[in-house]
């Protein structure tokens, strides 16, 4: 097989680059010529990846192309058509390296580019739906039942765009967000103690550069034979009415399977504690760009996880009242 740049490295250079700005963020070439031009490896504003392949002028191509994982679609970057090929679950990149790496060697001897990236796509798209369910492991259940059980809590507070608000599954900044108000939602197994894990340096940083209003949900759980489960919370999100096709796409996206809903049932939590903090608060810990000089890491340094303990006070959590007033005043906000 011809050699080609580390598609790996390259989307690891974009990812250090990347501008945070929504759609493509940044592309690179990778050594393979096709008529139209260079093709291209790509991250966009979610860290999804990105092979494009560029398009002649009034070159066809399916609109879109759906798998469980892997899409086609024509996108538009630098005022340039291009088919995409992309993934957008995360715990899939592996194979979807692989799934690249052929679509080089395709396209080394393609005379149309975009049938044969079409036709591999359809080839691959059985191998992605078997590698595209993995079970969740405790840890994801438990924070996604937290997102599902707010998401819940929101369309019952007449949050007629709730599903739009959840942008958890998108991996956007934030879980929830409508206008400038967002919520960022954490769950734990834990005892005793509140600490969190922070996953990157925008995550506690309000939307508009931290000038909107950013809350996070602590979320405490116990396991119970008789809690709540992941296919009892989407049931319960599905009976309230919303758009079914759209909610199981996200549910999809957010690494949620129907295939191992028996083995869901048999791994249930009571909810134990719900806590929601405004970030913003004088004494709240936390890590964001401008904790830095000229909003920017340090030379060397490319991402930063790390650890808040919220056990004692401060930071305070809101009072009741004021947590009433936030999901009704979310539900009211346009997205």
């Amino acid at each position: 097989m011809t050699e080609y740049p580390d598609l790996l490295s390259v989307w690891m250079v974009n990812s250090a680059g990347g501008t945070g700005t929504q759609g493509i963020t940044q592309a690179n070439p990778i050594g393979v010529t096709v008529e139209a031009g260079d093709v291209l490896a790509a991250l966009d504003s979610k860290s999804d990846r990105h092979l494009l392949i560029p398009l002649l002028p009034g070159e066809a191509v399916p609109d879109q192309a759906d798998g469980a994982a892997v899409r086609l679609s024509r996108v538009k970057f630098q005022s340039r058509d291009y088919l995409s090929a992309f993934c957008t679950v995360r715990r899939l990149d592996t194979v979807f390296t692989a799934f690249a790496r052929e679509l080089l060697e395709v396209l080394r001897e393609s005379e149309s580019p975009a049938y044969d990236v079409t036709r591999a796509f359809h080839e691959w798209k059985a191998l992605f739906a078997a590698a595209s369910g993995p079970e969740l492991n405790v840890s994801e259940q438990i924070g996604l039942l937290a997102e599902l059980q707010l998401l819940e809590t929101l369309v019952r507070a007449g949050d007629h765009q709730a599903l739009s608000h959840w942008q958890g599954p998108d991996r956007s900044q934030h879980d929830f967000r409508a206008g400038d108000t967002a919520i960022e939602v954490k769950a734990s197994l834990a005892r005793e103690g509140r600490r969190i894990g922070i996953s990157s340096l925008q995550q506690l940083e309000a939307p508009n550069n931290d000038a909107g209003v950013l809350f996070l949900a602590y979320t405490r759980y116990e396991r119970s034979p008789t809690g709540d489960s992941l296919p009892s919370m989407v049931d319960a999100v599905l009976n309230l009415g919303v758009e079914s096709s759209l909610f199981e796409r996200k549910l999809r996206r957010a690494g949620y399977f129907d295939s191992h809903r028996e083995a869901y049932l048999n791994s249930r939590f009571d909810l134990k504690e719900q806590r929601f903090y405004d970030v913003k608060q004088e004494h709240f810990p936390r890590v964001i760009p401008r904790s830095f000089e000229q909003t920017e890491l340090p030379p060397g340094v490319v991402s930063i996880t790390y650890v808040i303990d919220v056990t004692n006070e401060p930071p305070t959590p809101l009072e009741q009242v004021e947590t009433l007033d936030l999901i009704e005043g979310f539900a009211d906000s346009a997205s």
